[in-house]
């Protein structure tokens, strides 16, 4: 009887500690600007340049990436391919686009090697970029992959782009339900 008062026991402790764990919210989920399933309005009608799969925004105007202000966030619409000489048009057109996967990235991979040649330098990046991207789907316009914004680690925090940031980079160029 004890044997099986004990085992009964352990499996409710067990079941506790795994209800426990279904409720804990990961660390990126509040930094979620909009969740998987999510419609968001894109309103852009804009060309793809010559030898280029993106679209550029910041401070709620489409932008050339030369003009890229690094220390603020900015955003970039990205096409499945890129805008040829002689290939079709590529173009991004005002629509309704379901978002079906959100990543997090970042380029904090530049850690010392440990067996370094005495000649190497580690010389790390004056910055760290954050990303968000949101991958996106619409029919009518299979092209369009992805939206992605990017922030650098600066006196905020060390935090991936959240809808404030999507907000502040593509003003009323995209709108977030």
């Amino acid at each position: 009887m004890n044997r099986k008062l004990g085992k009964v026991t352990v499996v409710l402790i067990l079941l506790f500690f795994i209800s426990g764990c279904v409720s804990i919210k990961s660390r990126f989920e509040e930094q979620l600007p909009v969740k998987p399933g999510s419609d968001i309005q894109i309103n852009i009608t804009t060309d793809i340049p010559l030898n280029k799969a993106r679209v550029y925004s910041q401070k709620g105007q489409i932008i050339e990436k030369s003009y890229i202000d690094r220390n603020d966030v900015f955003c970039s619409v990205l096409m499945n391919s890129l805008q040829k000489e002689n290939g079709p048009k590529l173009s991004l057109l005002p629509g309704k686009f379901r978002v079906t996967q959100v990543r997090f990235s970042n380029d904090d991979h530049y850690a010392p090697r440990i067996f370094a040649s005495s000649k190497w330098v580690y010389d790390p990046p004056s910055n760290v970029n954050y990303k968000t991207e949101l991958r996106l789907q619409l029919a009518e316009q299979s092209e369009v992959r992805a939206l992605m914004c990017v922030r650098q680690i600066d006196a905020y925090g060390n935090h991936y782009p959240r809808l404030a940031d999507f907000k502040k980079a593509l003003g009323a160029l995209v709108e977030f339900k």
